[in-house]
């Protein structure tokens, strides 16, 4: 490991988490609870939770260890020596030192991840899938993203050898090409591997759905029905794709299991994701962070080779965890957003509340988390923040995002 890895990985990242925290006001907010919840609620909530988050610090850990080992000077060696051949291009060669390091990385998170993907699912009655059907999934998603990570590392080495120290900026191209087109493949390719999607219209209450999507200026036909529940018992509903894939989806569980008031507030609220061109928003600045991620990854390895690879994967897994405050703040800003156009766009504050406490009760929702998990995990407001905000028919702070 040379110089520059180790001044980033040990003095820049945690300067950029230190900074994050000390500078955005999420660590001093109010968690006090709010909304109809018994103390045994409460009290699950945070069993639930609370193993959540230590298992995600073990695993992160355990991440950063192997990293580190494989980033060795000995590890590195031995492995570019055990795929190397005479003849063998060494892009190829970097390429496969890049599958196994990935290989073992994805193991380890498969294994870590059984205990709390699938064992503590099934202790509190989320899971519908046998140990086999998990495994199946796991093993098709880290092969997904095993392809994804190959691919970029075999354009890194290939870029370094033909453009020299500015091979940063045509492999973030790639990469950032790539994206692109993984996000908006997803809803045709991805996706349908893991579960079936079948069209909204003919389910029940799906005439008011439909309306509800024509008002807000969005075609219905964008609209299909996730079948999760062959998987899972928790509620949800995500707006996903990219340009003329981008749709909406709900899984079959919340459309089963929640009033049809409620259903409406929740497409209302993914409805603002698509009003306030949120998937758009967050794509641009997740391109963003990749050429930053890339100028970075140029500064520390000038002519990266194959050896250099798991240092590589390690800085960029350093970098990935060093910004997820910032990513999580972003994410939090839009889904204020969201929430706040669903309250415009139907003026039905108490089924908003509503909907919000049965998706807590339904998905066992953190209902008093930690600011730190809050501050470095949580994607969207904590749902206190969230019923405050339906009870006091006002956005925290902020101005009404309602475009004329």
């Amino acid at each position: 490991m040379n110089r520059r890895f180790l001044f980033f990985a040990w003095v820049l990242v945690p300067f950029c988490l230190l900074a994050q925290l000390a500078l955005w006001p999420d660590m001093s907010a109010s968690r006090e609870m709010v909304g109809q919840f018994d103390s045994e609620q409460v009290a699950r909530s945070a069993a639930y939770g609370d193993f959540r988050y230590l298992w995600f610090i073990y695993r992160a850990l355990a991440a950063a260890a192997l990293l580190l080992l494989l980033s060795t000077r000995t590890i590195s060696h031995a492995l570019r020596v055990a795929v190397d051949a005479p003849g063998r291009h060494p892009v190829l060669t970097g390429t496969l030192v890049s599958i196994l390091c990935c290989i073992a990385v994805q193991s380890q998170s498969m294994a870590l991840g059984f205990k709390a993907g699938y064992l503590h699912e099934l202790e509190w009655g989320f899971t519908n899938q046998t140990v086999a059907a998990w495994v199946w999934d796991a093993l098709l998603g880290r092969l997904i993203g095993l392809a994804y990570v190959t691919a970029a590392m075999a354009a890194i080495l290939f870029m370094a050898r033909r453009f020299g120290r500015i091979w940063w900026a045509p492999s973030a191209a790639f990469v950032m090409i790539g994206t692109v087109l993984v996000l908006t493949l997803q809803p045709l390719v991805l996706d349908p591997l893991f579960d079936n999607y079948t069209p909204l219209a003919g389910r029940p209450g799906a005439e008011a759905l439909e309306e509800l999507a024509v008002e807000a200026g969005v075609d219905p036909s964008r609209m299909s029905v996730a079948e999760t529940s062959h998987r899972s018992k928790k509620l949800n509903a995500f707006i996903n794709g990219f340009g003329p894939t981008l749709r909406i989806a709900f899984w079959d569980t919340l459309l089963d299991r929640s009033r049809q008031d409620e259903v409406e507030l929740v497409l209302a609220h993914e409805l603002g994701h698509w009003h306030h061109d949120h998937v758009q928003t967050g794509t641009l600045i997740a391109l963003l962070g990749i050429l930053a991620m890339f100028v970075v990854l140029g500064g520390i390895f000038p002519h990266p080779e194959a050896e250099d690879v798991p240092a590589l994967l390690f800085t960029i897994w350093l970098v990935m965890m060093a910004s997820l405050p910032a990513q999580n703040h972003i994410s939090r800003t839009m889904e204020t957003q969201a929430d706040w156009y669903a309250l415009e766009l139907t003026e039905r504050f108490d089924a908003y509340v509503s909907a919000e406490e049965t998706l807590a009760r339904e998905n066992l929702s953190y209902l008093n988390p930690p600011s730190l998990a809050v501050w470095f995990l949580y994607t969207h407001p904590p749902v206190a923040d969230r019923i405050r905000m339906g009870q006091e028919r006002k956005p925290p702070g902020m101005r009404s995002w309602r475009k004329p």
